[in-house]
């Protein structure tokens, strides 16, 4: 067999390569077939066979020279990313993040380190503090209205590795519900708790978050000048831009929340598979998977209470 040592380019190159690789690929049948339909689905875009080609030359270059540690490795980010990436829906609230991108950077909480001064118990009272004790009460200390700084934001501002329409125009008129131009009114209070919450269980929860306990505190910090003012409008403009432009990617690219039909597909896979070392290369790749808690959803009626609820997948509970 022929083994490619270099990367390949163009998508008319790429198609051929990658469906004659995937007799080669010792994963599930469910797994090959679902490669195979992306494959050959005209609306698969060109950095996602890019990735699976590296990923598939990873796992070749292995195979050649009989590295058994770094197969494994490759074949373990193949899966991740099937079903946790180029499968996987964004839920509800990261899609409502992308698409009101923009509003986000203009109303995105913060705290001056200047008040931290003037507060009799900063342990208690500041948002910083109550962030890195990751107490849940924070949540609810959290005020989300425009920031005195951001007064333009460019209209094309975009999240990091996302396919995005176009963020919508900021609301002078209501602090809280934002239109959105393609559907019903956003409530932004609603959105910011979703997006926090979910930030929240990540951070409370380091073995199933890829950054582990280097999760940064979430809030815009505006830093104080050597004697005593904030520093300038152009540099905390920059600190919020970067600031949400980090939460997107910790929530949406670096630790995504795997789908419903995905970790029934993932939980069926392990559960039936005879052979025992297939079946670790599933969990594996699977060990920091975690979804939203369907039947807190379901339970839900009121609009205050129909928030996501986090917890540890099914697929950690499965005996290797």
């Amino acid at each position: 067999m022929k083994i490619i040592t270099q990367a390949i380019t163009g998508k008319e190159k790429l198609l051929p390569f990658l469906i004659n690789s995937l007799d080669r690929l010792p994963l599930h049948r469910e797994t090959l077939s679902l490669l195979e339909s992306r494959l050959k689905d005209d609306k698969t875009n060109r950095d996602m066979l890019v990735s699976m080609s590296d990923l598939v030359l990873q796992y070749e270059r292995a195979a050649h020279r009989s590295i058994g540690s770094e197969k494994k490795k490759a074949l373990e980010s193949l899966i991740h990313h099937v079903y946790f990436i180029w499968n996987n829906p964004l839920p509800d609230h990261l899609q409502k993040f992308r698409k009101n991108y923009r509003d986000m950077i203009m109303f995105w909480p913060y705290e001056r380190h200047r008040s931290l001064l003037n507060m009799e118990n900063p342990k208690k009272l500041s948002l910083r503090y109550r962030w890195s004790d990751n107490n849940e009460n924070v949540l609810a200390m959290m005020r989300y209205e425009k920031n005195p700084w951001m007064t333009y934001c460019k209209q094309d501002a975009q999240p990091e590795g996302a396919d995005l329409t176009q963020a919508f125009a900021e609301s002078e008129r209501d602090p809280v519900n934002v239109p959105n131009k393609n559907g019903p009114v956003i409530d932004r209070d609603n959105l910011f708790f979703s997006i926090f919450t979910h930030y929240l269980f990540l951070k409370s929860n380091a073995r199933l978050c890829k950054n582990g306990k280097n999760l940064p505190i979430p809030i815009v910090e505006i830093p104080l000048r050597p004697l005593g003012q904030d520093v300038a409008v152009s540099r905390i403009q920059n600190i919020f831009k970067r600031k949400v432009a980090q939460i997107w990617k910790i929530l949406a690219v670096e630790n995504p929340v795997l789908s419903v039909t995905n970790e029934h597909a993932l939980y069926r896979i392990v559960s039936e598979t005879v052979n025992r070392p297939l079946r670790r290369l599933y969990q594996k790749a699977c060990k920091r998977a975690y979804v939203i808690d369907q039947s807190e959803q379901d339970s839900c009626q009121d609009i205050e209470k129909h928030r996501p609820k986090f917890k540890a997948s099914n697929l950690l509970l499965k005996k290797i």
